[in-house]
């Protein structure tokens, strides 16, 4: 059974050559054996994760144009991993906005080091 990474980015396409080098930079969970989902906004990212099973990784850009940013979709994870008593999914920021990726895995890194003190 392979591996589930989101690939959440609005403009950045995981299977173009320009971003294949992504597979070995960015994913969390390798490039062996793993499916990557793209998706590009905050609302198709929320609604992959109600109807699928929960991924193994996810990769986030903070920008997704218009609408809520990658951070949000960064709270939402950690709401349902509450929520649900879910795994903290393996995380990376490929986002080119500095205070942004900083953001999203200060946040994230800090939720995975007390959630999985528990």
């Amino acid at each position: 059974m392979n591996k589930t990474l989101i690939w959440l980015d609005d403009e950045r396409n995981p299977n173009d050559p320009q971003w294949q080098a992504w597979q070995v930079r960015w994913s969390p969970i390798g490039h062996i054996g793993v499916d990557v989902v793209w998706l590009k906004s905050f609302k198709e990212f929320k609604l992959y994760l109600l109807s699928n099973p929960w991924p193994h990784g996810i990769c986030f850009d903070h920008d997704l144009g218009e609408g809520p940013s990658g951070y949000d979709a960064a709270k939402y994870v950690i709401d349902r991993c509450l929520e649900e008593n879910l795994p903290l999914p393996l995380f990376w920021s490929q986002s080119s906005n500095p205070a942004g990726k900083e953001n999203i895995i200060s946040l994230l890194t800090n939720f995975g080091n007390h959630y999985n003190k528990r």
